[in-house]
């Protein structure tokens, strides 16, 4: 799970173009709940701000699962947006992110992932990414990123195809759960 985050953010990472100068990303943290009631309509940067709030509760499982939502949010964002700048906020917010959460806070929760039945997880988060299906948040965050009156959303852009290739490549789920 820990390598799958890994992976995808570094895929995040190198795939950003440089980002147009505007102003920090800042995350707000969001009281904590169970990954069940996930708003999938919320844009990752509400995501990572339910993730911080778990931490700050010490709910590392809590912040494990909406981190692995966030990020795969992020990354299905990278394959439906057609203007490559844009994609440099996924960059912003995760370091947002990492600041915010602080040492201690990664040093617990990657304790916590070392503990967990990694299995029982990602079969978790699979079964919640097929029963939900891709992300219907917008990609306003992403807005002022790029190229000035640019469309974000790529033209005739397969979210369902997308997503599947998301969940496959972030978690190793399968068609169908």
């Amino acid at each position: 799970m820990a390598r799958n985050i890994g992976l995808a953010a570094a895929l995040l990472f190198l795939g950003a173009a440089p980002v147009t100068a505007q102003a920090a990303v800042e995350l707000t943290a969001r009281s904590c709940r169970p990954i069940a009631q996930v708003d999938w309509t919320a844009p990752p940067p509400e995501q990572f701000g339910i993730a911080l709030g778990c931490l700050a509760e010490e709910d590392y499982g809590g912040a494990i699962r909406f981190h692995a939502v966030a990020a795969a949010m992020m990354f299905f964002d990278a394959m439906r947006v057609s203007d490559q700048a844009a994609r440099g906020v996924q960059a912003e917010v995760a370091k947002a992110f990492g600041d915010q959460a602080g040492e201690a806070a990664m040093s617990a929760q990657s304790g916590f992932l070392r503990t967990m039945n990694q299995a029982a997880f990602s079969a978790e988060i699979c079964k919640l990414f097929d029963a939900k299906g891709p992300p219907q948040h917008a990609v306003a965050y992403m807005k002022g990123r790029g190229e000035p009156g640019a469309d974000l959303v790529e033209p005739g852009f397969d979210s369902a195809g997308a997503w599947a290739e998301v969940s496959a490549l972030m978690m190793r789920c399968l068609p169908g759960g």
